[in-house]
């Protein structure tokens, strides 16, 4: 499957694929969306100020960007900025109420969730997975593009991570894979 088969009309999108291609398809993702959305990026592997390095040596521009970040708070003493929220706990929580700021403030129109798979670090599967059905249940975020990025190999807690997939796979409207 081609990342052009993601699209406006596919609500919630799970995009596997392995540590090694990472970089190659989430900038496909970012390139063919950057235009047409403004872009809630939330950062759980990579501080922002890294991913917008990485976007800049790809040519990518970061101008559609609203970041939220679970990283960088954490390591620094940082406070949030007009593009970023930093918050200092990845929890569901704080997650849901950063997320639901950036879509009515920034207006944005697509969610993209790197990656996913690393909050089983902070939380617990069911709580994953309550927190998507709440995001994409609610009328404010009915107009949004959802895409998680689950990399198949990062060795976080690899059963945990195999079940939270699978149970992620029955909330998405398409499943693209990668390897």
């Amino acid at each position: 499957m081609a990342l052009v088969q993601i699209n406006n009309t596919k609500k919630f999108s799970l995009l596997m694929t392995s540590e090694k291609n990472y970089y190659k398809h989430l900038n496909k993702i970012v390139q063919k969306f950057n235009q047409k959305h403004i872009i809630c990026y939330v950062c759980l592997a990579r501080p922002y100020m890294e991913v917008i390095e990485d976007f800049k040596s790809e040519g990518v521009s970061t101008k559609n960007f609203y970041f939220i970040d679970a990283v960088t708070k954490i390591q620094k003493s940082m406070v949030s900025t007009e593009n970023a929220t930093l918050i200092s706990s990845p929890t569901v929580i704080a997650l849901e109420k950063s997320i639901k700021k950036a879509i009515k403030e920034k207006k944005c129109s697509m969610l993209l969730f790197d990656t996913v798979s690393v909050l089983l670090m902070y939380e617990k599967k069911q709580d994953i997975l309550k927190f998507t059905h709440n995001l994409l249940s609610k009328d404010e975020f009915e107009n949004t593009v959802n895409i998680y990025i689950v990399i198949k190999d990062l060795g976080i807690k690899e059963e945990e991570n195999r079940c939270l997939v699978n149970d992620l796979r029955m909330l998405a409207d398409e499943e693209l894979f990668y390897n």
